[in-house]
């Protein structure tokens, strides 16, 4: 026989189900039996003080004995539980000042379920492991937490917290899906599946944020640090940027060209593996950074090879920057090289 437990759902929306049966009905409404519930429940292995439960359920109201009608409402709260079909304990206990949960009636709240994961992703070193614990982040985090109380102060913190903990799970998320995809490059020489980029796309779609000031949003936006050289980023921005560029290319006017270099031995081939690999390619990596504008764009697209968008420039300019690239990337006895072919980014109005 299945263990029944009492399911709480805090994202997005507020419910409580317990053996297929919800506590609330169709309609949650702010009641004194959900407040108390949200917080017993979600502060359940802490406890929450009298007094403060005091307050959150009658506030600055005027109450004649405060003690005696928190003791009402656990009452019927109690009554409530009963009458919903969970078994007959004492549901809630006040030890020494402090309310509990009784830890009879297991629960399974999905913020409770949310701190574990996040914390496990923390200290998680495989990376296959930790996208399968962020793709549950994912989905428990419907929407921000107890949205409909977010005006009740120990609530609006909560769902900060949360937003934030989601906002860094995507960013992870991001970044590893990313690797993936490099790794596609590096090891197998293919390139990322549709299903992996739509994948990324759908990560940063997720992203909700609380209503905000345009000040604030533009402080967010900013790229942290003095920019250094070239934008480096990886092949999922790159190619975001890519179609962003080729949009405006129809009113901008401006030329933009793509350019592929790639690393190759005495004989003029193409080096896919190698010790030395490792090593030319961050050389050839800082030579192209630091010879290009800080506007241009660069991907570390495989073991040997580098993308870069140089925008608004010429062709003449492309054969330029080669020459500083390679002026600062070979040396005297040097026997590898760098091999650059060259594409006009265009607008085309019928793909």
């Amino acid at each position: 026989m299945r263990e029944k437990i009492l399911q709480v759902k805090t994202f997005g929306s507020f419910s409580m189900i317990y053996d297929g049966k919800s506590l609330f009905g169709r309609k949650v409404g702010e009641t004194q039996f959900a407040s108390m519930m949200q917080m017993l429940i979600h502060e359940r292995k802490k406890g929450v003080s009298r007094d403060r439960l005091e307050q959150e359920l009658f506030g600055e109201r005027e109450v004649e004995n405060v003690h005696h009608a928190l003791q009402s409402v656990i009452y019927n709260a109690k009554k409530r539980l009963e009458k919903a079909g969970l078994p007959d304990v004492n549901y809630i206990e006040i030890r020494n000042g402090v309310v509990y949960w009784n830890d009879e009636i297991k629960v399974q709240e999905d913020a409770t379920e949310f701190d574990q994961i996040y914390n496990r992703i923390k200290h998680e070193k495989n990376p296959d492991k930790k996208i399968k614990d962020l793709e549950k982040i994912f989905e428990i985090y419907t929407g921000e937490f107890l949205v409909k109380r977010q005006s009740v102060i120990w609530v609006a913190i909560e769902a900060r917290r949360y937003e934030d903990m989601f906002r860094e799970c995507v960013e992870e998320a991001t970044d590893l899906y990313a690797d993936t995809a490099e790794r596609y490059f590096e090891e197998r020489g293919l390139k990322p599946s549709k299903r992996l980029l739509d994948s990324l796309n759908q990560l940063g779609n997720q992203v909700m944020h609380s209503y905000d000031v345009l000040d604030n949003i533009q402080h967010n936006l900013e790229e942290k640090g003095i920019p250094k050289g070239a934008y480096l980023c990886s092949y999922p921005t790159f190619r975001g940027i890519y179609h962003h560029l080729v949009r405006m290319l129809e009113r901008s006017g401006q030329s933009i060209y793509l350019m592929l270099c790639t690393i190759v031995d005495s004989k003029g081939r193409p080096m896919k593996e190698g010790a030395m690999l490792e090593g030319l390619a961050k050389r050839l990596e800082e030579s192209i950074c630091t010879s290009i504008r800080n506007s241009d764009v660069v991907n570390h697209y495989s073991k040997g090879q580098y993308l870069v968008l140089l925008i608004n420039t010429t062709r003449e300019d492309c054969a330029v920057i080669q020459k500083r690239i390679n002026y600062k990337f070979l040396t005297d006895r040097q026997r590898t090289g760098v091999r650059y072919y060259v594409n006009s980014v265009v607008y085309e109005k019928d793909l």
